[in-house]
């Protein structure tokens, strides 16, 4: 018999699972978005105080440019913490905030394996779409496989392609149902969005004081923040999903 997965059994594994540790993957992501912010902010003062050409300014510059090259390296490192954090999930083990930098050691190869990995893909979807798309199901587990196994980067894509042998076209269907998932959400937020406008558009014919423009701020900051939790919390579960598809894989071998 074949390997094979479930697919929306496991994808509920995985909200279930992210649902039950929010607080701290939520912890996580806020973490790495503040590290990123701090990056750019960085990056305008440097462009900011080298258009002065003065001697302190420019020396200055170049330390908040050290500072800001080593926060956006925090955020990649990071990049590859919630993938682990993923992945502990995916087994059913506890998570932590040490987690999140506790993958600086691969940070070469991973970020090697994914580069080349795309890279292949990138080329195949330019010859033609189903190279790319093949080529995109064929490295599905490049990311798991050097955070698991602690191979080499080329190594990582031959593992990942004995893995994903036989069981293609079912992840794709994998893809496919998150893809449904994410369009229903979307029909529904919209048909929510469209009821929240004609709302506002109410509040704003009731006039235009501050009582009137703080509900159609509060209206409009609402909408983006269901919008973007639902859609985060969407892609921590299938990221775990990945993860546990992974080890299901990875167990049918033996």
């Amino acid at each position: 018999m074949g390997k094979t997965f479930p697919i929306f059994s496991t994808f509920k594994y995985g909200f279930e699972q992210v649902w039950r540790n929010i607080w701290i993957l939520l912890g996580a992501v806020l973490t790495l978005a503040t590290l990123g912010v701090l990056s750019v902010l960085l990056l305008y003062s440097v462009m900011s105080l080298f258009v002065s050409m003065k001697l302190y300014a420019m020396v200055f510059a170049l330390i908040l440019l050290a500072l800001a090259c080593y926060l956006f390296y925090a955020v990649l490192v990071g990049a590859i913490g919630m993938v682990k954090m993923g992945m502990l999930l995916a087994q059913d083990r506890e998570i932590s905030f040490d987690v999140l930098f506790s993958q600086e050691d691969i940070f070469w190869r991973y970020y090697g394996a994914v580069t080349l990995a795309g890279l292949f893909v990138g080329l195949g979807s330019l010859l033609l779409v189903i190279p790319g798309i093949y080529l995109a199901l064929r490295f599905y587990f490049v990311p798991q496989v050097i955070i698991e196994e602690g191979c080499g980067v080329f190594e990582a894509l031959q593992r990942s392609s004995r893995l994903t042998l036989g069981v293609k076209w079912r992840l794709l269907g994998l893809i496919l149902a998150f893809t449904l998932i994410i369009i229903v959400f979307s029909l529904g937020f919209g048909v929510v969005v469209g009821m929240s406008g004609f709302l506002v558009s109410v509040l704003k014919a009731m006039g235009s004081g501050i009582f009137v423009n703080s509900l159609v701020g509060i209206f409009i900051l609402g909408q983006t923040v269901v919008l973007q939790s639902t859609s985060w919390l969407l892609g921590q579960s299938y990221s775990v999903a990945q993860s546990k598809i992974f080890y299901l894989l990875k167990d049918q071998e033996s």
